[in-house]
């Protein structure tokens, strides 16, 4: 009688072979590029916007029955800062937005 091997774990080097294989993707932002994960491609995205100099955050994201279908990413500083400008000026703070109207 033999039994079914337990899964193991991934060992570092497993880990050093997934992001070796993710440096086939080009690091530029095409049209047409596909991932085989949702895991992979954060990975990728990760290594673009430490390349590029932005970071980011996701805007949006869309599950169907548990599972991820679309994610919309943008940069942390899009947008523009909208003060609440107050009268009394004991109650202004000495602030400012990072917010730089990137798209």
């Amino acid at each position: 009688m033999s039994y079914p091997s337990e899964p193991s774990l991934p060992t570092s080097d497993d880990i050093l072979q997934d992001d070796e294989s993710d440096d086939d993707q080009p690091l530029e932002l095409v049209s047409g590029l596909t991932f085989a994960s949702w895991d992979r491609f954060k990975k990728w995205l990760d290594r673009f916007a430490l390349k590029e100099g932005f970071d980011h955050k996701i805007r949006t994201s869309e599950k169907e029955q548990g599972i991820l279908k679309r994610v919309a990413y943008k940069c942390t500083k899009s947008g523009s800062h909208n003060p609440q400008i107050t009268s009394d000026p004991i109650k202004r703070r000495n602030a400012f937005s990072s917010q730089v109207l990137c798209s």
